[in-house]
């Protein structure tokens, strides 16, 4: 076998045209000698070679290689005769003719770009009820593949690209015109190596696979990049003509709210949450709506009475929202458990509800859009591309997510699910601007694409939505069917001191352009409210979507809120204004930290006996519209009266709260709204829920609302 380095050249003699861009250097093996060359590897590693199943000579001017009852298949792993060598380049296509016969399921033969048993990328020649081709890829051992029928029949050129981290699979019939094979997948590979393979797992026959040479041609990227537009690097928006920013303080709505959804229609925003129990009651598909993105009320249920019929009535576990507005209705689509599945296993699917309101009422279809074993099938995003077409995001369990075009009505499904994004562990990621990044990818979940200059971004949560084991990624592609890039940063949004878990988020835009994300974490001091909704301002750096510099979602007072069309909003008059107290414990937790807009720090009483209480001076007369106490923790109930005063002598009652112990309905926030004028506010905390050791007046925020007169 003879290897040739060949600058700037076509290789005739065997009709392969190396196509696409020049390249600097290729080398070109032809197998017309009876001696493997040394740089090949057989095997690989400690698998099993077999030099029988092999040959230069049974048919000369090919390596043949005879298909064994051998796989690569996630942990099935059994590869025999590999034939492996190393690549010399970092960008590079490799090429080979093949002629081939299979004519039982999964005989095939083709390219392998190799990393590893669970890590690799391959180009086969198989069959599959008819001959087709397969491009497939398996990253920590979860494996992907694209089938498409092989016209070419039993002689074909085929060939993998590599250009950054993008793989394109491609065929020709006479190694001239060039077919892309499904869609090109983005991967990691650390030391791979590239070469030829025949097997036939199930069947065990020995076919012949003939390989009339392998090319491996440097290719340039600067000849394939795309010239796609990225959008402009944020700079600060001000609000316009009868506008204004509402400040604000997460969580925006603190109850359970999981995975949002969320849209504009008319003059409120309206969002649907996963299941949560909140307001008394079990909310199936949640309802909320508010003026500005900050202030949020419940308004429905997308199911307030009967379930679809095809989801499991027992177990009604609906998550995972998707509402868009198409064609003057409003779509809900959702997940659930099917009829005959769990919560934790059994089939789940994807519905669909329809109205003419985002408030409701909904009716849906009686069978699901799609429906599988195990919670593959979660987490629905329809997106609509630019000349209309509509398509679905979803996916979870450790697989790929998955993308497929939708009918023109958007009550089903067309043609077949394309893989777009893989779940990828890996080393933790160095960087030396930021502190060390887990992957967070061994399950990816909960897409939501947007489209901003050329590229399309895809936001995805991962690993699981466990305490500190969940996180927001983002990923670009400049098609709505990938191959996504993901961001060498990632994640853009994890835990931190106050929150954790943060993800499965939605985008929306305020009134003035600016993006938003809306998602859910957990606060650790208040973790048995379960998953409470939360929105931070997104800003673009680099063609990248990045979110108060990867420090985590926001627990002190935001002034930079979102843009609205109004022309008044509510001040926070109370922040920081002096504050005194009938003890505190210690410097730490001083009065002043009950009002200074943080959710970290907090107001302490020195001991547990009651009544204690806070004095507040706003420093002027205002017009107060609504007060809001946010103790210690949501689950440990106080009693208090709050009262005002206009001049510090007289005072009057503004609310009364003394029924908590017997309400037990745990609220983040305690919001009382009564229009006065003010200056002075003394919160007096009268009892607080028995306890061991007992516990003690403990704010973490006083909030008083007004404008100036």
């Amino acid at each position: 076998m003879s290897e040739v380095w060949l600058p700037l050249i076509t290789v005739l003699s065997i009709c392969l045209v190396l196509t696409g861009s020049v390249s600097a250097e290729t080398i070109v093996e032809v197998f017309d000698s009876p001696t493997l060359a040394e740089h090949w590897t057989i095997g690989p590693g400690t698998f099993q070679r077999r030099d029988d199943k092999w040959s230069l000579t049974s048919n000369p001017g090919f390596l043949t290689i005879l298909t064994q009852n051998s796989d690569i298949h996630q942990k099935n792993n059994n590869p025999r005769n590999f034939f492996l060598r190393d690549v010399p380049y970092e960008d590079y296509q490799i090429t080979t003719y093949l002629e081939f016969s299979p004519r039982q399921d999964f005989e095939q033969a083709g390219l392998i770009v190799w990393d590893g048993p669970d890590d690799y990328l391959r180009l086969t020649s198989l069959w599959a009820g008819e001959q087709r081709f397969e491009a497939a890829i398996e990253a920590n051992a979860i494996f992907s593949s694209q089938l498409q029928p092989n016209p070419a029949g039993d002689s074909v050129y085929l060939r993998i690209r590599k250009v950054n981290r993008t793989y394109t699979f491609l065929y020709s019939s006479d190694g001239e015109q060039w077919e892309q094979i499904g869609s090109s997948v983005y991967a990691t590979l650390q030391n791979p190596l590239v070469g030829l393979f025949a097997i036939s797992p199930g069947s065990g026959r020995e076919v012949e696979a003939r390989f009339q040479f392998f090319s491996i041609e440097e290719l340039d990227p600067e000849d394939f990049r795309i010239q796609a537009s990225l959008p402009a690097d944020s700079v600060p928006i001000e609000p316009g003509a009868a506008q204004v920013k509402v400040p604000y303080i997460n969580p925006v709505f603190p109850y359970d709210a999981p995975d949002p959804t969320i849209i504009k229609h008319e003059d409120y925003f309206y969002a649907i949450t996963t299941n949560g129990f909140h307001h008394g009651q079990w909310q199936r598909l949640p309802i909320l709506r508010s003026p500005d993105l900050v202030n949020w009320e419940l308004v429905g249920m997308v199911f307030p009475d009967a379930l679809p019929a095809w989801v499991h009535q027992s177990e009604p576990h609906l998550w995972a929202p998707d509402l868009v507005y198409h064609d003057g209705k409003f779509f809900v689509y959702y997940s659930a458990v099917a009829r005959g599945g769990r919560a934790t296993d059994g089939p789940h699917g994807i519905g669909v509800a329809w109205a003419d309101h985002p408030a409701g009422p909904y009716q849906s279809d009686d069978e699901p859009l799609v429906v599988g074993p195990g919670f593959r099938n979660i987490d629905p995003m329809v997106f609509t591309y630019d000349d209309g077409k509509r398509y679905m995001y979803w996916g979870s369990a450790s697989q790929p997510l998955l993308v497929q075009e939708m009918s023109a009505d958007g009550r089903s499904l067309i043609g077949e699910p394309k893989p777009v994004l893989l779940p990828q562990g890996g080393p933790v990621i160095v960087d030396a601007d930021l502190p060390p990044q887990p992957p967070h990818e061994g399950l990816v979940e909960g897409p939501w694409v947007i489209k901003r200059g050329d590229y399309y971004y895809m936001f995805y949560s991962g690993d699981s939505f466990y305490p500190d084991r969940y996180a927001v990624m983002v990923a670009r592609a400049t098609s709505p069917w990938g191959p996504f890039e993901k961001y060498p940063h990632n994640p853009i949004m994890r835990h931190n001191e106050k929150f954790t878990a943060p993800g499965h988020n939605a985008i929306i835009q305020d009134d003035a352009g600016q993006d938003w994300i809306v998602y859910h974490a957990y606060d650790r001091d208040n973790m048995d409210l379960h998953r409470v909704m939360l929105i931070d301002k997104i800003e673009w750096r680099d063609g990248w979507p990045t979110v108060r510099d990867f420090q985590g979602p926001s627990f002190t007072w935001q002034a930079d809120g979102p843009i609205i069309n109004k022309d008044f909003h509510d001040e926070l008059l109370s922040l920081n204004k002096p504050v005194t107290a009938s003890s505190e414990e210690s410097d730490e937790f001083s009065a002043a930290k009950a009002v200074d807009g943080h959710l970290v720090t907090k107001w302490r009483a020195n001991d547990a006996s009651m009544p204690q209480w806070l004095l507040l001076d706003l420093g002027a007369v205002y017009d107060i519209t609504r007060t809001e106490v946010v103790f210690e923790s949501a689950l440990h109930f106080y009693q208090y009266i709050l009262e005002y005063s206009a001049d510090g002598d007289t005072w009057e009652k503004y609310a009364e709260r003394t029924d908590f112990f017997n309400d037990r309905v745990p609220y983040y926030a305690y919001i009382d709204q009564n229009q006065v004028k003010a200056r002075y506010f003394r919160l007096t905390v009268t009892a607080a829920q028995p306890g061991f050791p007992p516990r003690k007046a403990s704010v973490v925020d006083f909030r008083v609302f007004g404008s100036g007169l």
